[in-house]
């Protein structure tokens, strides 16, 4: 687990890797008073297509990853969070992965950024990358590589930390899925947002890391607490 606080302010941490597919976004550790170890992880994405940086300290190939974050954006029209067993050779159309994101929701043309209206426009996004997929690309599967298995309401602001919770674990011959989410200052609930088996064959991603994700949209990230846990092990909590 880390809270950043023991990277130096200013430049990206040594052992984090501009993974997936690299350039145009940029990664560095920046003071917070409001975060747990008093600094944050900033992630600012300028390309169009999807963008991941992968923790080295982690060991790969292990049979399930659970990673816990807190996190924020600075809009309400962000599309940021965690990736489990990212794979891929550094070109579109390779990506492997789960990730878990906070999103602004198919709503969002509709319906203003507005408190009362959140549970109508910000969602929990869930989606898995095999690239296996492409072949398959059809109404079953229309965006090819990506596979989207769900879009969930979950009120989460701009500003305003929440929390994310994400399990990937090979079992037999297929990946099983379980994430949650929680605004910062709530009880972390004892149901999943998503609980999904057999979401893609556990192939996709077996020697992967973990990491942060997202695309460009509005906002800057940052994420305060990474942790995980490996072959069965919770991810821990701070203890503040």
């Amino acid at each position: 687990m880390t809270d950043f606080s023991d990277y130096p302010t200013g430049e990206a941490p040594a052992d984090w890797r501009d993974a997936w597919i690299p350039g145009e976004h940029r990664l560095e550790v920046q003071e917070a008073a409001d975060a747990i170890g008093g600094k944050v992880l900033r992630h600012r994405i300028d390309a169009n297509n999807r963008r991941a940086w992968a923790w080295e300290r982690v060991p790969r190939g292990a049979a399930s990853h659970e990673v816990l974050t807190r996190m924020r954006s600075t809009s309400g029209d962000s599309r940021f969070g965690i990736i489990v067993r990212g794979d891929g050779d550094g070109v579109r159309g390779t990506e492997q992965g789960v990730t878990c994101e906070c999103f602004k929701g198919a709503n969002h043309g509709l319906v203003e950024h507005e408190a009362p209206k959140l549970e109508q426009r910000q969602t929990l996004f869930l989606i898995v990358y095999n690239p296996d997929g492409e072949a398959c690309r059809g109404p079953e599967r229309p965006h090819g590589v990506a596979r989207i298995w769900g879009e969930s309401f979950f009120p989460w602001e701009p500003n305003a930390w929440c929390w994310l919770r994400v399990r990937v674990e090979a079992v037999g011959d297929a990946l099983q899925v379980k994430a949650r989410a929680w605004r910062d200052g709530e009880a972390e609930p004892d149901w999943w947002h998503y609980e999904v088996q057999d979401i893609e064959p556990a192939s996709v991603g077996a020697n992967g890391w973990v990491g942060i994700t997202g695309q460009r949209e509005s906002g800057v990230r940052e994420y305060d607490v990474f942790s995980v846990g490996t072959e069965g092990d919770c991810a821990p909590m701070p203890s503040c």
